[in-house]
Protein backbone atom coordinates (compact mmCIF):
# COMPACT_ATOMS: atom_id res chain seq x y z
CA UNK A 1 0.00 0.00 0.00
CA UNK A 2 2.78 2.02 0.68
CA UNK A 3 4.06 1.54 -2.57
CA UNK A 4 1.21 1.92 -4.28
CA UNK A 5 0.72 5.61 -2.53
CA UNK A 6 4.24 6.94 -3.39
CA UNK A 7 3.82 5.81 -7.35
CA UNK A 8 0.55 7.62 -7.49
CA UNK A 9 2.12 10.57 -5.64
CA UNK A 10 4.61 10.80 -8.08
CA UNK A 11 2.24 10.14 -11.21
CA UNK A 12 0.20 12.80 -9.82
CA UNK A 13 2.83 15.33 -9.37
CA UNK A 14 4.02 14.37 -13.10
CA UNK A 15 1.05 15.40 -14.64
CA UNK A 16 0.91 18.42 -12.74
CA UNK A 17 4.11 19.70 -14.02
CA UNK A 18 3.94 18.51 -17.34
CA UNK A 19 0.64 17.62 -18.21
CA UNK A 20 -0.13 20.50 -20.04
CA UNK A 21 3.19 20.29 -22.20
CA UNK A 22 2.74 16.99 -24.61
CA UNK A 23 3.73 18.06 -27.70
CA UNK A 24 2.07 16.71 -31.17
CA UNK A 25 5.37 16.87 -33.78
CA UNK A 26 2.88 15.10 -36.38
CA UNK A 27 0.55 16.07 -38.31
CA UNK A 28 0.60 19.69 -37.40
CA UNK A 29 1.65 23.03 -39.60
CA UNK A 30 3.78 23.82 -36.44
CA UNK A 31 8.07 24.31 -34.92
CA UNK A 32 7.72 21.34 -34.23
CA UNK A 33 6.62 19.09 -37.04
CA UNK A 34 8.43 16.67 -38.31
CA UNK A 35 6.32 16.02 -41.51
CA UNK A 36 6.18 17.39 -44.42
CA UNK A 37 4.14 20.36 -43.65
CA UNK A 38 5.85 21.14 -40.17
CA UNK A 39 8.64 24.26 -39.70
CA UNK A 40 10.99 22.42 -38.19
CA UNK A 41 13.29 22.61 -40.88
CA UNK A 42 12.78 26.72 -40.91
CA UNK A 43 13.60 27.05 -37.46
CA UNK A 44 16.89 24.90 -37.56
CA UNK A 45 18.33 26.93 -40.41
CA UNK A 46 17.94 29.80 -38.90
CA UNK A 47 20.11 28.70 -35.91
CA UNK A 48 22.26 27.24 -38.52
CA UNK A 49 22.87 30.43 -39.37
CA UNK A 50 23.34 32.26 -36.29
CA UNK A 51 19.93 33.72 -36.29
CA UNK A 52 18.68 33.33 -32.43
CA UNK A 53 15.60 31.75 -32.16
CA UNK A 54 12.94 31.25 -29.80
CA UNK A 55 9.88 29.12 -29.94
CA UNK A 56 7.69 30.65 -27.47
CA UNK A 57 4.33 29.08 -25.97
CA UNK A 58 3.37 31.99 -23.48
CA UNK A 59 3.34 35.82 -23.63
CA UNK A 60 4.90 35.85 -27.24
CA UNK A 61 4.40 39.47 -27.50
CA UNK A 62 6.15 40.77 -24.53
CA UNK A 63 9.31 38.40 -26.11
CA UNK A 64 9.88 40.01 -29.07
CA UNK A 65 9.85 42.89 -27.55
CA UNK A 66 10.92 46.17 -30.28
CA UNK A 67 14.01 44.69 -31.41
CA UNK A 68 12.46 41.15 -32.50
CA UNK A 69 10.59 39.55 -35.10
CA UNK A 70 7.42 37.62 -34.19
CA UNK A 71 6.50 34.69 -36.17
CA UNK A 72 2.81 34.20 -36.86
CA UNK A 73 2.95 31.31 -39.14
CA UNK A 74 -0.03 29.34 -40.73
CA UNK A 75 -2.91 30.48 -37.90
CA UNK A 76 -6.32 28.76 -38.10
CA UNK A 77 -9.41 30.68 -38.09
CA UNK A 78 -9.95 30.46 -34.63
CA UNK A 79 -6.89 32.00 -33.88
CA UNK A 80 -8.14 34.81 -36.46
CA UNK A 81 -11.19 35.94 -34.48
CA UNK A 82 -9.93 35.57 -31.22
CA UNK A 83 -6.49 36.91 -30.81
CA UNK A 84 -5.58 39.36 -34.09
CA UNK A 85 -5.60 42.20 -32.53
CA UNK A 86 -4.12 40.81 -29.17
CA UNK A 87 -0.64 40.50 -31.31
CA UNK A 88 -0.87 42.44 -33.94
CA UNK A 89 -1.42 45.76 -32.02
CA UNK A 90 1.08 45.67 -29.08
CA UNK A 91 4.09 44.07 -31.76
CA UNK A 92 6.69 46.10 -33.21
CA UNK A 93 7.85 43.90 -35.93
CA UNK A 94 5.18 40.49 -37.10
CA UNK A 95 5.37 37.90 -40.25
CA UNK A 96 2.32 36.51 -40.75
CA UNK A 97 2.60 33.21 -42.75
CA UNK A 98 -1.02 32.16 -44.71
CA UNK A 99 -2.16 29.08 -44.11
CA UNK A 100 -2.89 26.66 -47.49
CA UNK A 101 -2.71 23.13 -46.46
CA UNK A 102 -3.70 20.57 -43.33
CA UNK A 103 -2.22 16.98 -43.09
CA UNK A 104 -4.08 13.71 -41.92
CA UNK A 105 -2.01 11.72 -39.33
CA UNK A 106 -0.89 8.46 -40.59
CA UNK A 107 -1.48 6.26 -37.42
CA UNK A 108 0.85 3.77 -37.75
CA UNK A 109 3.77 5.51 -38.43
CA UNK A 110 3.68 8.58 -36.04
CA UNK A 111 5.96 11.36 -37.66
CA UNK A 112 4.35 10.38 -41.26
CA UNK A 113 1.60 11.94 -42.75
CA UNK A 114 -1.17 9.82 -44.34
CA UNK A 115 -3.01 12.51 -46.61
CA UNK A 116 -2.70 16.26 -47.35
CA UNK A 117 -5.47 18.47 -48.33
CA UNK A 118 -5.64 21.97 -49.51
CA UNK A 119 -7.75 24.34 -47.14
CA UNK A 120 -10.39 26.15 -48.49
CA UNK A 121 -9.48 29.99 -50.35
CA UNK A 122 -12.04 31.70 -48.20
CA UNK A 123 -10.28 29.76 -44.99
CA UNK A 124 -6.72 30.90 -46.34
CA UNK A 125 -8.64 34.36 -47.46
CA UNK A 126 -9.68 34.93 -43.74
CA UNK A 127 -6.37 35.34 -42.23
CA UNK A 128 -5.11 37.70 -44.62
CA UNK A 129 -8.71 40.18 -44.45
CA UNK A 130 -7.16 40.30 -40.60
CA UNK A 131 -4.31 42.88 -42.00
CA UNK A 132 -5.12 44.05 -45.40
CA UNK A 133 -9.15 43.66 -45.74
CA UNK A 134 -9.43 44.57 -49.28
CA UNK A 135 -7.08 41.99 -50.70
CA UNK A 136 -7.68 38.60 -52.45
CA UNK A 137 -5.95 35.18 -53.13
CA UNK A 138 -5.47 33.32 -55.78
CA UNK A 139 -3.60 29.88 -56.47
CA UNK A 140 -2.08 28.36 -59.40
CA UNK A 141 -0.13 31.59 -60.40
CA UNK A 142 2.66 31.53 -62.71
CA UNK A 143 6.24 32.51 -60.83
CA UNK A 144 8.22 34.91 -62.90
CA UNK A 145 9.08 36.81 -59.70
CA UNK A 146 10.30 40.15 -59.66
CA UNK A 147 12.52 39.94 -56.14
CA UNK A 148 13.44 43.37 -55.53
CA UNK A 149 15.90 43.84 -52.70
CA UNK A 150 16.38 39.40 -52.53
CA UNK A 151 19.00 38.16 -54.71
CA UNK A 152 17.84 34.57 -53.76
CA UNK A 153 13.92 33.46 -56.19
CA UNK A 154 11.53 31.09 -54.69
CA UNK A 155 10.74 27.97 -55.94
CA UNK A 156 6.78 26.74 -55.82
CA UNK A 157 5.11 24.48 -58.21
CA UNK A 158 1.37 25.94 -57.28
CA UNK A 159 2.04 29.31 -55.40
CA UNK A 160 -0.47 30.98 -53.35
CA UNK A 161 -0.35 34.72 -53.90
CA UNK A 162 -2.65 37.83 -53.08
CA UNK A 163 -3.31 40.88 -54.98
CA UNK A 164 -1.31 44.80 -53.69
CA UNK A 165 -4.41 46.13 -52.13
CA UNK A 166 -2.98 47.67 -48.97
CA UNK A 167 0.83 46.05 -49.25
CA UNK A 168 3.97 47.40 -50.47
CA UNK A 169 5.15 44.40 -52.87
CA UNK A 170 8.33 42.70 -51.41
CA UNK A 171 8.45 39.96 -54.07
CA UNK A 172 5.80 39.52 -56.84
CA UNK A 173 4.80 37.62 -60.42
CA UNK A 174 4.61 39.64 -63.50
CA UNK A 175 0.47 39.74 -63.24
CA UNK A 176 1.27 41.90 -59.65
CA UNK A 177 0.39 39.10 -57.85
CA UNK A 178 2.41 39.32 -53.86
CA UNK A 179 4.15 36.71 -52.31
CA UNK A 180 5.93 38.64 -49.92
CA UNK A 181 4.07 42.22 -49.39
CA UNK A 182 4.32 44.69 -46.34
CA UNK A 183 1.01 46.29 -44.92
CA UNK A 184 0.99 49.99 -45.40
CA UNK A 185 -1.14 51.81 -42.59
CA UNK A 186 0.13 50.30 -39.85
CA UNK A 187 2.73 52.03 -36.94
CA UNK A 188 4.25 48.36 -36.93
CA UNK A 189 5.65 46.88 -38.92
CA UNK A 190 4.07 43.77 -40.20
CA UNK A 191 4.63 41.92 -43.47
CA UNK A 192 2.79 38.85 -45.07
CA UNK A 193 4.43 35.87 -46.56
CA UNK A 194 1.23 34.08 -48.66
CA UNK A 195 2.54 30.87 -49.48
CA UNK A 196 3.75 28.62 -46.48
CA UNK A 197 5.92 26.43 -48.83
CA UNK A 198 9.31 28.15 -48.84
CA UNK A 199 9.42 27.30 -45.27
CA UNK A 200 7.55 24.38 -44.82
CA UNK A 201 9.76 21.23 -44.32
CA UNK A 202 8.77 19.84 -47.30
CA UNK A 203 9.52 22.82 -49.55
CA UNK A 204 12.39 24.87 -47.86
CA UNK A 205 15.17 22.59 -49.49
CA UNK A 206 13.98 23.25 -53.08
CA UNK A 207 15.82 25.66 -55.17
CA UNK A 208 16.78 28.99 -53.34
CA UNK A 209 14.45 28.74 -50.61
CA UNK A 210 16.76 28.04 -48.19
CA UNK A 211 18.73 31.51 -49.04
CA UNK A 212 15.23 33.19 -49.82
CA UNK A 213 13.95 32.30 -46.26
CA UNK A 214 17.38 33.69 -44.35
CA UNK A 215 17.72 36.94 -46.61
CA UNK A 216 13.96 37.77 -45.58
CA UNK A 217 14.39 36.91 -41.96
CA UNK A 218 17.65 39.13 -41.64
CA UNK A 219 15.39 42.13 -43.57
CA UNK A 220 12.94 42.07 -41.17
CA UNK A 221 14.84 42.05 -37.81
CA UNK A 222 16.13 44.74 -36.37
CA UNK A 223 19.88 44.97 -35.28
CA UNK A 224 20.79 42.44 -32.22
CA UNK A 225 17.50 41.10 -32.90
CA UNK A 226 16.17 37.51 -32.58
CA UNK A 227 13.25 35.46 -33.84
CA UNK A 228 9.92 34.60 -31.77
CA UNK A 229 8.06 31.72 -33.22
CA UNK A 230 4.83 31.85 -31.26
CA UNK A 231 3.25 28.15 -31.05
CA UNK A 232 -0.15 29.32 -29.07
CA UNK A 233 -1.72 29.56 -32.47
CA UNK A 234 -1.50 26.35 -32.61
CA UNK A 235 -3.07 25.50 -29.36
CA UNK A 236 0.80 24.86 -27.51
CA UNK A 237 -0.02 27.36 -25.12
CA UNK A 238 1.39 27.13 -21.15
CA UNK A 239 1.53 28.99 -18.26
CA UNK A 240 4.73 29.22 -16.68
CA UNK A 241 5.48 26.76 -13.69
CA UNK A 242 8.18 26.88 -11.35
CA UNK A 243 7.43 23.51 -10.48
CA UNK A 244 8.78 22.63 -14.23
CA UNK A 245 11.88 25.23 -14.54
CA UNK A 246 13.05 23.18 -12.03
CA UNK A 247 13.27 20.06 -13.74
CA UNK A 248 15.14 22.08 -16.56
CA UNK A 249 18.27 23.04 -17.17
CA UNK A 250 20.59 24.91 -15.83
CA UNK A 251 17.85 24.97 -12.53
CA UNK A 252 17.73 21.16 -12.89
CA UNK A 253 21.62 21.20 -11.30
CA UNK A 254 20.71 22.42 -8.02
CA UNK A 255 17.81 20.73 -7.42
CA UNK A 256 19.83 17.25 -7.96
CA UNK A 257 21.67 18.76 -5.07
CA UNK A 258 19.20 19.35 -2.99
CA UNK A 259 17.09 16.23 -3.54
CA UNK A 260 20.63 14.65 -2.71
CA UNK A 261 21.03 16.63 0.39
CA UNK A 262 17.56 15.55 1.47
CA UNK A 263 18.27 12.09 0.97
CA UNK A 264 21.64 11.92 3.41
CA UNK A 265 19.34 14.15 5.96
CA UNK A 266 16.75 11.13 5.51
CA UNK A 267 19.71 8.49 5.74
CA UNK A 268 21.60 10.11 9.12
CA UNK A 269 18.47 10.57 11.10
CA UNK A 270 16.92 7.52 9.86
CA UNK A 271 16.71 4.30 13.07
CA UNK A 272 19.66 2.33 13.11
CA UNK A 273 20.46 -1.54 12.40
CA UNK A 274 20.95 -3.43 15.67
CA UNK A 275 22.24 -2.08 18.96
CA UNK A 276 24.06 1.18 18.93
CA UNK A 277 28.02 0.58 19.58
CA UNK A 278 29.15 2.01 22.94
CA UNK A 279 31.00 5.11 23.06
CA UNK A 280 34.48 5.41 23.93
CA UNK A 281 35.03 7.18 27.35
CA UNK A 282 36.43 10.04 27.35
CA UNK A 283 40.28 10.84 28.31
CA UNK A 284 41.05 11.47 31.91
CA UNK A 285 43.77 14.62 33.09
CA UNK A 286 45.36 14.90 36.04
CA UNK A 287 45.53 12.96 38.81
CA UNK A 288 42.65 10.54 38.21
CA UNK A 289 43.69 10.20 35.27
CA UNK A 290 47.62 9.15 35.42
CA UNK A 291 46.49 6.79 38.04
CA UNK A 292 44.32 5.26 35.85
CA UNK A 293 46.36 4.55 33.05
CA UNK A 294 48.93 3.58 34.99
CA UNK A 295 46.23 1.20 36.65
CA UNK A 296 45.91 0.26 33.12
CA UNK A 297 49.45 -0.75 31.98
CA UNK A 298 49.78 -2.44 35.33
CA UNK A 299 47.38 -4.84 35.04
CA UNK A 300 49.05 -5.78 31.03
CA UNK A 301 51.10 -7.19 32.55
CA UNK A 302 54.32 -6.78 29.99
CA UNK A 303 55.10 -3.18 31.11
CA UNK A 304 55.01 -3.43 34.92
CA UNK A 305 58.84 -3.93 35.44
CA UNK A 306 59.34 -0.59 33.26
CA UNK A 307 56.49 1.05 35.73
CA UNK A 308 58.36 -0.04 38.77
CA UNK A 309 62.15 1.25 37.64
CA UNK A 310 60.34 4.29 36.33
CA UNK A 311 58.79 5.07 39.71
CA UNK A 312 62.35 4.01 41.24
CA UNK A 313 63.39 6.73 40.22
CA UNK A 314 61.34 9.42 41.19
CA UNK A 315 60.88 8.02 44.83
CA UNK A 316 64.88 7.99 45.01
CA UNK A 317 64.62 11.73 43.26
CA UNK A 318 62.72 13.02 46.14
CA UNK A 319 64.33 11.43 48.66
CA UNK A 320 67.99 12.68 47.93
CA UNK A 321 65.86 16.56 47.43
CA UNK A 322 63.82 16.01 50.73
CA UNK A 323 67.03 14.86 52.77
CA UNK A 324 70.08 16.95 51.10
CA UNK A 325 71.80 13.56 49.86
CA UNK A 326 75.29 14.97 49.06
CA UNK A 327 75.79 15.14 45.12
CA UNK A 328 79.72 13.33 45.09
CA UNK A 329 78.23 10.04 45.95
CA UNK A 330 77.67 7.37 42.64
CA UNK A 331 75.25 4.79 42.55
CA UNK A 332 76.75 2.50 45.29
CA UNK A 333 77.82 5.22 47.56
CA UNK A 334 74.09 6.62 47.21
CA UNK A 335 72.88 3.20 48.64
CA UNK A 336 74.99 2.84 51.27
CA UNK A 337 74.00 6.24 52.04
CA UNK A 338 70.50 5.19 52.15
CA UNK A 339 70.61 2.57 54.02
CA UNK A 340 72.19 4.65 56.97
CA UNK A 341 69.73 7.10 56.45
CA UNK A 342 67.34 4.83 56.90
CA UNK A 343 69.04 2.89 59.68
CA UNK A 344 69.14 6.42 60.97
CA UNK A 345 65.08 7.32 60.43
CA UNK A 346 64.13 3.83 61.84
CA UNK A 347 62.91 2.53 58.73
CA UNK A 348 61.49 -0.39 59.33
CA UNK A 349 61.17 -1.21 55.51
CA UNK A 350 64.74 -2.68 54.15
CA UNK A 351 65.72 -0.57 50.93
CA UNK A 352 68.51 -3.26 50.06
CA UNK A 353 65.69 -5.74 49.81
CA UNK A 354 63.68 -3.78 47.76
CA UNK A 355 66.04 -3.01 45.37
CA UNK A 356 66.71 -6.70 44.50
CA UNK A 357 62.93 -7.62 44.25
CA UNK A 358 63.08 -4.68 41.53
CA UNK A 359 66.07 -5.61 39.99
CA UNK A 360 64.75 -9.51 39.80
CA UNK A 361 61.32 -8.05 38.10
CA UNK A 362 64.19 -6.27 35.64
CA UNK A 363 65.45 -9.99 34.78
CA UNK A 364 62.23 -11.89 34.67
CA UNK A 365 59.70 -9.76 32.80
CA UNK A 366 56.69 -12.10 33.43
CA UNK A 367 56.03 -10.66 36.28
CA UNK A 368 52.07 -9.88 36.98
CA UNK A 369 50.30 -6.56 37.42
CA UNK A 370 49.52 -7.49 41.13
CA UNK A 371 53.08 -8.09 41.72
CA UNK A 372 54.19 -4.47 40.14
CA UNK A 373 51.44 -3.17 42.45
CA UNK A 374 52.38 -4.39 45.44
CA UNK A 375 56.01 -3.12 45.03
CA UNK A 376 55.13 0.31 44.27
CA UNK A 377 53.07 0.30 47.45
CA UNK A 378 56.00 -0.91 49.49
CA UNK A 379 58.25 1.91 47.49
CA UNK A 380 55.75 4.60 48.49
CA UNK A 381 55.54 3.57 52.08
CA UNK A 382 59.47 3.22 52.13
CA UNK A 383 59.27 6.86 50.68
CA UNK A 384 56.81 8.00 53.40
CA UNK A 385 58.76 6.83 56.28
CA UNK A 386 62.07 8.27 54.98
CA UNK A 387 60.36 11.35 54.76
CA UNK A 388 59.02 11.25 57.89
CA UNK A 389 60.28 8.28 60.01
CA UNK A 390 58.18 5.33 60.71
CA UNK A 391 57.03 7.26 63.65
CA UNK A 392 56.29 10.83 61.90
CA UNK A 393 59.14 12.54 63.39
CA UNK A 394 60.73 15.47 61.43
CA UNK A 395 62.79 14.74 58.55
CA UNK A 396 66.05 16.58 59.15
CA UNK A 397 69.20 14.81 57.60
CA UNK A 398 70.65 11.76 59.64
CA UNK A 399 73.87 12.83 61.62
CA UNK A 400 72.03 15.50 62.99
Amino acid sequence: MVALGLLAFGGAAYFLVYGDSRIDTASGNNSYSYSALGHRAFVETLRRQDIPVRISRNDSVQKAGYYSLLVIAEPNVDWVRDNTQRYLVPATRVLIVLPKRYGVRDENRRKWLKQVKTRGIRESEAVLNTVAPDSTLTRHARGNWRLNMFSAAPSIASPQVMSDAGFIPLIANQEGRLLLGKVVGRAQNVWVLSDPDILSNHGIGKGENAQLVVDMVREMMAPGGSVIVDETVHGFYHSPSLWRHVFELPFAAVTILAIAALLMLVWASAGRFGAALPSSAPSMAGKEGLIEVTARLLNGRAHGHYIVRRYQALVLRDIARLLHAPHRYGERAFDDWLDRAAAARGVKIDASELRRTIDEMDTDSRGDGAQAARIARKLFAWKQEMADGSRRHSNAPPGR
